[in-house]
């Protein structure tokens, strides 16, 4: 009787390490889809083979990320709360902060986004948490979080525009210059070349601030409004 008992116990244990062994190999699988683009088979892939009851923290954030990227919000945000109810994890923070943001409310973003700062300080986050205080109206905060964003990814268009414009309403036009410059190239407009040629302005930069005012001056509205008068001034 000991001994078939102990042959039970011994298969048991066989079939835990062969479980726990597929998991493993699963998860490997399961990330090489998700590195790849694979999202809508990573997604089927763990439906087939990461049980429920297997999955961490990660792999739900994960699952979460892969359902963003198809736009199912929904089912990536379940993904994301899940997630966190089985512990801390940047990627599950920041995909909700970012939801959250796209579903305007920013009071929960904003949370969220910094705790995930707090995990880990990148673009990303801060990013998200910018997006959130631009939203409720704080603009001290904005502003700290963007400049994170830049100097972490200086292609970031909106956050060179948003940054960009709180230090020209504070009247610090030496910041404001090269990021209004960068948007420019990137994103042009009257309004922006408008602010580009205040700038050049307050440094006593008249060809640059009329080179700029003539760009804005393309438009005709422009032209007959703000562009016209600072060119009238100069």
């Amino acid at each position: 009787m000991k001994r078939r008992g102990m042959n039970r116990l011994a298969c048991r244990g066989l079939l835990l390490i062969g479980a726990l062994s597929w998991a493993a190999l699963g998860d490997e699988t399961f990330d090489r889809l998700m590195t790849a683009g694979n999202y809508a088979d990573a997604v089927k892939y763990a439906e087939s083979n990461i049980p429920v009851a297997t999955r961490d923290a990660d792999i739900w954030a994960k699952l979460g990320i892969a359902y963003e990227k198809q736009n199912l919000s929904e089912k990536a945000m379940a993904c994301y709360m899940v997630s966190l109810r089985s512990g801390k994890n940047y990627d599950a923070y920041l995909g909700a902060a970012r939801l959250y943001n796209n579903l305007k409310q920013p009071e929960a973003a904003l949370d969220l986004a910094k705790k995930a700062m707090e995990i880990k300080m990148t673009g990303e986050a801060s990013w998200e948490f910018a997006r959130a205080s631009i939203e409720l109206g704080k603009p001290a905060e904005a502003k700290a979080a963007l400049e994170q964003v830049v100097k972490s990814d200086p292609s970031n268009t909106v956050a060179n525009r948003e940054l960009g414009q709180i230090y020209y309403k504070e009247g610090n036009y030496a910041d404001a210059l090269p990021l209004l410059k960068t948007l420019m190239r990137t994103q042009g407009s009257p309004e922006t070349a408008v602010m580009i040629a205040a700038c050049f302005r307050s440094q006593n930069q008249f060809d640059s601030a009329i080179a700029y005012l003539k760009i804005a001056s393309q438009d005709a509205t422009v032209a007959r409004g703000s562009a016209g008068l600072e060119l009238a001034r100069i």
